[in-house]
C-alpha cells in the first residue's frame, strides 16, 4: 500500500504535492472542457449562420436539408453520376444521425 506523507513544500512528493498535481490537472482539465464547449459554440453558430444565408439567398434550390449539406460539407457529398448514369448526389449516410449537429 502507497503511504501518503505531508510535505510543506511546493510540488513535494507527499500528499500537499500530489494534491497540488491533482488541482493543477483539473484547472488544465476544465480550460481544455472551455476550449471545447467554445469551439463547439462556435461551430454551431457558423452552420446557424451559413443555413440563415442558404435559405434567404439561394434562389436555385428548394431549400431542402440534402441541399443544404451540398453547399456546406461538399467534400461529404458524392456525386452519383460519377459512379451511375444519373444525376444526384448523396449525402454522406452519417449526415441523417439522430445525434448529428447537421439535424
Amino acid at each position: 500500500a502507497k503511504k501518503f506523507t505531508t510535505d510543506a513544500t511546493a510540488g513535494g512528493s507527499g500528499l500537499t504535492g500530489q494534491l497540488e498535481m491533482f488541482n493543477e490537472r483539473m484547472k488544465e482539465e476544465a480550460l481544455r472542457r472551455d476550449v471545447r464547449r467554445e469551439a463547439e459554440e462556435a461551430c454551431m453558430q457558423t452552420m446557424r449562420d451559413h443555413l440563415s444565408e442558404f435559405l434567404q439567398n439561394d434562389a436555385q434550390n428548394s431549400g431542402t436539408y440534402e441541399e443544404w449539406i451540398f453547399a456546406l460539407h461538399p467534400e461529404n457529398t458524392q456525386d452519383a453520376s460519377l459512379l451511375q448514369d444519373m444525376e444526384y448526389k448523396e449525402v454522406d449516410s452519417r449526415f441523417y444521425v439522430k445525434e448529428s449537429d447537421h439535424r
